[in-house]
Protein backbone atom coordinates (compact mmCIF):
# COMPACT_ATOMS: atom_id res chain seq x y z
CA UNK A 1 0.00 0.00 0.00
CA UNK A 2 1.45 3.57 -0.93
CA UNK A 3 0.37 6.69 1.15
CA UNK A 4 -0.11 10.04 -0.94
CA UNK A 5 3.16 11.07 1.23
CA UNK A 6 5.39 9.00 -0.26
CA UNK A 7 5.52 6.15 2.62
CA UNK A 8 5.08 2.34 1.60
CA UNK A 9 3.34 -0.15 3.98
CA UNK A 10 4.78 -3.71 3.38
CA UNK A 11 2.27 -6.29 3.33
CA UNK A 12 2.38 -8.22 6.16
CA UNK A 13 3.75 -11.48 5.89
CA UNK A 14 1.79 -13.38 8.70
CA UNK A 15 0.99 -16.11 6.53
CA UNK A 16 4.32 -17.37 5.26
CA UNK A 17 5.66 -17.54 8.94
CA UNK A 18 2.91 -19.69 9.73
CA UNK A 19 2.65 -21.63 6.29
CA UNK A 20 5.07 -24.53 7.20
CA UNK A 21 3.26 -25.21 10.12
CA UNK A 22 0.08 -25.09 8.33
CA UNK A 23 1.18 -27.68 6.33
CA UNK A 24 2.74 -29.89 8.69
CA UNK A 25 -0.34 -30.12 10.58
CA UNK A 26 -2.32 -30.35 7.80
CA UNK A 27 -0.45 -33.68 6.75
CA UNK A 28 -0.29 -34.94 10.57
CA UNK A 29 -4.02 -34.91 10.30
CA UNK A 30 -4.49 -36.95 7.09
CA UNK A 31 -2.67 -39.97 8.41
CA UNK A 32 -4.78 -40.13 11.11
CA UNK A 33 -7.76 -42.45 11.36
CA UNK A 34 -11.08 -41.10 11.22
CA UNK A 35 -13.11 -40.98 14.52
CA UNK A 36 -9.69 -41.46 16.64
CA UNK A 37 -9.00 -39.39 19.26
CA UNK A 38 -5.33 -38.24 17.69
CA UNK A 39 -7.39 -37.31 14.87
CA UNK A 40 -9.48 -35.00 16.92
CA UNK A 41 -6.71 -33.68 18.92
CA UNK A 42 -4.94 -32.80 15.34
CA UNK A 43 -8.23 -31.45 13.93
CA UNK A 44 -7.59 -28.72 16.69
CA UNK A 45 -4.07 -27.95 16.03
CA UNK A 46 -5.14 -27.41 12.37
CA UNK A 47 -7.45 -25.10 13.76
CA UNK A 48 -5.68 -23.45 16.41
CA UNK A 49 -3.00 -22.42 13.06
CA UNK A 50 -5.58 -20.94 11.17
CA UNK A 51 -6.90 -19.04 13.99
CA UNK A 52 -3.44 -17.43 14.53
CA UNK A 53 -3.32 -16.43 11.13
CA UNK A 54 -6.56 -15.03 11.27
CA UNK A 55 -6.17 -13.22 14.03
CA UNK A 56 -2.60 -11.98 12.90
CA UNK A 57 -4.15 -10.40 9.59
CA UNK A 58 -7.02 -8.94 11.45
CA UNK A 59 -5.31 -7.33 14.10
CA UNK A 60 -2.72 -5.93 11.60
CA UNK A 61 -5.30 -4.60 9.80
CA UNK A 62 -7.36 -3.01 12.65
CA UNK A 63 -4.18 -1.21 13.51
CA UNK A 64 -3.75 0.24 10.03
CA UNK A 65 -6.78 1.66 9.46
CA UNK A 66 -7.19 3.16 12.78
CA UNK A 67 -3.95 4.83 11.98
CA UNK A 68 -5.60 5.66 8.67
CA UNK A 69 -8.39 7.19 9.83
CA UNK A 70 -6.83 9.23 12.73
CA UNK A 71 -3.95 10.79 10.44
CA UNK A 72 -6.04 11.75 7.37
CA UNK A 73 -9.31 13.26 6.75
CA UNK A 74 -9.50 12.05 3.05
CA UNK A 75 -8.76 8.34 2.20
CA UNK A 76 -8.65 7.64 -1.30
CA UNK A 77 -8.94 3.97 -1.98
CA UNK A 78 -8.94 2.16 -5.79
CA UNK A 79 -11.45 -0.46 -5.38
CA UNK A 80 -9.47 -3.08 -7.36
CA UNK A 81 -11.57 -6.40 -8.53
CA UNK A 82 -9.63 -8.54 -6.50
CA UNK A 83 -11.76 -11.52 -7.41
CA UNK A 84 -10.43 -10.98 -11.13
CA UNK A 85 -7.04 -10.46 -9.49
CA UNK A 86 -6.85 -13.44 -7.89
CA UNK A 87 -7.22 -15.99 -10.68
CA UNK A 88 -3.45 -15.07 -11.55
CA UNK A 89 -1.83 -18.44 -10.03
CA UNK A 90 1.13 -16.29 -9.12
CA UNK A 91 0.24 -13.68 -7.34
CA UNK A 92 -3.05 -15.34 -5.53
CA UNK A 93 -1.30 -16.31 -2.40
CA UNK A 94 0.20 -12.60 -1.69
CA UNK A 95 -2.76 -11.15 -2.44
CA UNK A 96 -5.16 -12.96 -0.55
CA UNK A 97 -2.30 -12.70 2.10
CA UNK A 98 -2.85 -8.70 1.76
CA UNK A 99 -6.83 -9.35 2.52
CA UNK A 100 -7.37 -6.52 0.34
CA UNK A 101 -11.38 -6.69 1.01
CA UNK A 102 -11.33 -7.47 4.24
CA UNK A 103 -9.06 -3.76 4.67
CA UNK A 104 -11.54 -1.87 2.52
CA UNK A 105 -14.48 -2.93 4.89
CA UNK A 106 -12.53 -2.19 7.98
CA UNK A 107 -12.22 0.93 6.65
CA UNK A 108 -15.18 1.58 5.57
CA UNK A 109 -16.83 0.96 9.03
CA UNK A 110 -14.04 2.85 10.61
CA UNK A 111 -14.95 6.20 8.96
CA UNK A 112 -18.18 6.53 10.28
CA UNK A 113 -17.21 7.40 13.79
CA UNK A 114 -14.88 10.30 12.63
CA UNK A 115 -15.13 12.96 10.15
CA UNK A 116 -13.46 11.41 7.35
CA UNK A 117 -14.34 11.08 3.65
CA UNK A 118 -13.84 7.74 2.66
CA UNK A 119 -13.45 7.68 -1.31
CA UNK A 120 -13.70 4.69 -3.60
CA UNK A 121 -12.68 5.19 -6.71
CA UNK A 122 -14.50 2.15 -9.19
CA UNK A 123 -13.35 0.40 -12.52
CA UNK A 124 -10.78 2.99 -13.77
CA UNK A 125 -13.29 5.42 -14.73
CA UNK A 126 -11.20 7.90 -12.30
CA UNK A 127 -7.53 7.40 -11.65
CA UNK A 128 -6.37 7.86 -8.12
CA UNK A 129 -4.30 10.87 -9.38
CA UNK A 130 -7.44 12.93 -10.03
CA UNK A 131 -8.96 11.87 -6.51
CA UNK A 132 -7.21 14.63 -5.07
CA UNK A 133 -9.19 16.96 -7.34
CA UNK A 134 -12.68 15.23 -6.88
CA UNK A 135 -11.64 15.44 -2.88
CA UNK A 136 -11.19 19.16 -2.95
CA UNK A 137 -14.48 19.41 -4.78
CA UNK A 138 -16.48 17.31 -2.02
CA UNK A 139 -14.87 19.29 0.53
CA UNK A 140 -15.44 22.44 -0.81
CA UNK A 141 -18.73 21.72 -1.19
CA UNK A 142 -19.08 20.39 2.58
Amino acid sequence: MALSNGEKIANPQTFKAKRRKLRQAQKALSRKKKGSNNRHKARLKVAKVHAEISDARQDFLHKLTTRLVRENQLIAVEDLSVKNLVKNHKLALSISNAAWVKLLGSLSISVPGMVVLLLRLTDGFLALSDAVIVAILLISCL
